[in-house]
């Protein structure tokens, strides 16, 4: 998969791993000291992103990068969690007042949408897609998608929701409505 300039797929890739960090979805950590733990993202290079996990509820991510730049990435995560703690002991936060993660909100045309349902799509998990596909028509509009695709709203929200498997004349119909579609590849490239 080639990378454009302005950092295509990795930008998706490492933003759909936020998201499912934001799900509890925090798959190969290991702490790195200071309450501090990072977050491999298997992909070339191979990206580092490190955060700290107070209580069961607050995920603060605090920077990454590659292996090239580990050691300084993790004192300044390291540095960063100290920093955060003395103002947190100065100030009550409230985790509902909190913004949430909304990666729909970063899908501003057409070739985003398309990056980002490739990272899903790459998951091989139909419920991750249904879910993700039900949230991108959210943030697009309901009603446009419902007119676009000749499906209902409600039976657009029922299929679309977490959990669920839509059929691929579903899928293939909302797809068409948010401007993307789906294209075959090859498993492998072939070696130059």
């Amino acid at each position: 998969m080639a990378v454009r300039p302005d950092g295509w797929p990795t930008n998706r890739r490492l933003a759909r791993r936020l998201e499912m960090a934001t799900l509890g979805n925090l798959v190969d950590v290991k702490p790195v000291g200071e309450g501090v733990f990072k977050m491999h993202e298997h992909f070339w290079p191979g990206w580092l992103m490190y955060y700290a996990q107070r209580d069961a509820v607050l995920n603060v991510m605090l920077g990454g990068g590659d292996k090239s730049t580990q050691s300084t990435d993790i004192a300044k995560a390291v540095k960063l969690t100290v920093t955060l703690e003395k103002l947190a002991m100065t100030k009550t936060i409230r985790i509902a007042g909190l913004p949430e993660f909304d990666l729909t909100e970063y899908l501003e045309d057409e070739h985003a949408i398309a990056e980002y349902l490739t990272v899903v799509l790459d998951e091989n998990d139909p419920a991750a897609l249904a879910q993700v596909l039900g949230a991108v028509a959210r943030a697009r509009g309901m009603t446009e998608i419902s007119k676009a695709s000749g499906i209902t709203r409600e039976a657009l929200y029922k299929a679309l929701r977490p959990g669920t498997q839509p059929r691929f004349d579903t899928i293939a119909r909302v797809m068409s409505a948010l401007g993307v579609r789906l294209v075959a590849q090859p498993v492998q490239e072939p070696a130059v």
